[in-house]
C-alpha cells in the first residue's frame, strides 16, 4: 500500500513538472511570435524616423546650396553688398547650426530608438529559457 501510495505522488509530481514545462513551451512560444510580429514592425518605425531625418538633413544642405548662390549675387553689389553679405553669412550660419542640430537630435533618437528595439527584441529572444523537470 505504502508503494502505491509513493508512486501516486510521484506521478503526481511528475505531471506537475510536465505541466510547468509544457507552460514554458508555450510562454517561450507567445515570446517568439510576439517578436517575429513586433520586431519588423519596430524596425520599419526606426527606418522610417532615419529616412525623415535624412530628408531634413538633404532639404537643408539644398537651402544651404541655394543661399551661398545667393551670397555671390549679393556680394558682386559692392561695399553695401559685403556688410549685407556678413549679415547674410552670419544668419545663414545660425539657421545652418539650428538645423543640423535638430538633425542631429533627430537622428540620435533614432538611433537610440533602434538600439533599444534591437535589445528589447534580443532580451525577449534570451528570455526564452527550457524549463527543467524537478
Amino acid at each position: 500500500m505504502e508503494f502505491v501510495s509513493t508512486r501516486e505522488e510521484l506521478f503526481e509530481k511528475e505531471e506537475q513538472a510536465f505541466r510547468k514545462f509544457m507552460d514554458g513551451l508555450e510562454r517561450g512560444s507567445q515570446i517568439l511570435t510576439e517578436i517575429e510580429t513586433t520586431y519588423p514592425k519596430r524596425l520599419q518605425a526606426s527606418l522610417g524616423a532615419f529616412h525623415k531625418n535624412i530628408k531634413t538633413l538633404d532639404k537643408a544642405v539644398g537651402e544651404a546650396v541655394k543661399n551661398v548662390g545667393d551670397l555671390s549675387v549679393t556680394a558682386k553689389d559692392g561695399s553695401d553688398g559685403i556688410v549685407s553679405t556678413g549679415k547674410t553669412v552670419a544668419e545663414l550660419l545660425s539657421q545652418s547650426a539650428q538645423k543640423w542640430d535638430q538633425v542631429s537630435r533627430g537622428l540620435a533618437i533614432t538611433l537610440t530608438n533602434s538600439t533599444e528595439s534591437l535589445k528589447l527584441a534580443a532580451d525577449e529572444g534570451l528570455a526564452v529559457r527550457p524549463c527543467h523537470l524537478l
